[in-house]
């Protein structure tokens, strides 16, 4: 019980991985989503009035 296991050290390392991973695709989705709604908005507000 001197350290980490190596195999801590490797699963910390993989979940540290898996969860940047993730945040980034969250924000890419929503940038997406954000782009795709103020592309609507631009394009449908000259029809409304």
């Amino acid at each position: 019980m001197d350290g980490p296991d190596a195999t801590d050290t490797d699963r910390t390392r993989r979940l540290r991985r898996v969860a940047v991973i993730a945040g980034v695709t969250l924000i890419v989705l929503l940038v997406v989503a954000v782009g795709i709604y103020v592309g609507v908005f631009v394009i449908l507000s000259p029809m409304m009035g």
